[in-house]
């Protein structure tokens, strides 16, 4: 892990109070990506899905590069979405795997073929990466169950970065590359969308982070509006809709 810049052993999650990732290493074993939900008072073992891995019930260890800083509006565009870097159980060429989250860090997903940072659009609703070795966009418009890709540049042209612009019907993929001979800069952009149609509220469902005592956490019971994965429309939302409750304090989700 060493040889990742800005890597640090714990992230505090930037919009879920309470919610800590680290990473451990116990005696004799490899690192490890763990979770809290009570502001680290216990922690569990993240897991991400695959069938491919060999694992059991096909739930692999997580093994993440926690960056000392996520920035919100980029690699967790929603309380429950967060998209990060991670160790590649089947290559030792090839070491960094690109994950994402759709429940706040539960479950964990592979992001296949890219090989860049991947980010979302949408609001969460489309997820994208770039794969550098094929020229190609991979995106996913169902919270990963299926991927699709595109071709962007010839195989004399090199990606250099991307970035994700505007809001609303107004986002772009913006993807900045050269040509071999590093004498041309290319710049494309990309408007991923599926329809021109404005979510309404049947769009979205009730959503909240499990804890010890259901949703309940220091006093409060926040549930959030996350948009349906069969829904086809655009999400337009630029902040969270949620909807907090007092309820009945644990002891458990104070340090004492």
């Amino acid at each position: 892990m060493s040889q990742h810049l800005h890597i640090c052993p714990i992230l505090i999650h930037p919009k879920l109070p309470g919610v800590i990732f680290a990473n451990f290493k116990p005696a004799l074993n490899q690192f490890a990506t763990y979770f809290s939900r009570n502001n680290g008072k216990t922690f569990e073992k993240m897991k991400y899905d695959s069938n491919n891995d060999g694992c059991v019930d096909n739930l692999c260890d997580a093994k993440l590069h926690l960056p000392c800083y996520i920035k919100p509006n980029v690699f967790c565009t929603k309380e429950w979405i967060i998209t990060m870097a991670g160790e590649n159980k089947n290559s030792e060429l090839d070491r960094t795997q690109y994950f994402v989250t759709f429940n706040a860090g539960s479950i964990w997903k592979k992001v296949p073929f890219s090989k860049f940072a991947v980010k979302t659009m949408n609001g969460g609703g489309i997820i994208v990466g770039l794969n550098l070795h094929t020229n190609k966009v991979v995106y996913s418009f169902d919270e990963g169950k299926t991927y699709s890709r595109l071709s962007i540049y010839d195989d004399d042209e090199i990606i250099i970065e991307a970035a994700k612009i505007g809001i609303a019907e107004n986002e772009r993929l913006v993807i900045y590359g050269r040509d071999s001979n590093r004498s041309t800069l290319i710049i494309t952009h990309y408007v991923l969308k599926y329809t021109d149609r404005t979510c309404v509220s049947t769009d979205y469902s009730p959503w909240s982070l499990v804890r010890s005592k259901g949703n309940c956490y220091q006093g409060k019971s926040i549930v959030y509006m996350k948009k349906n994965i069969d829904s086809m429309c655009m999400d337009n939302q630029t902040n969270t809709i949620k909807i907090s409750t007092p309820c009945l304090c644990n002891l458990n989700d104070f340090h004492w």
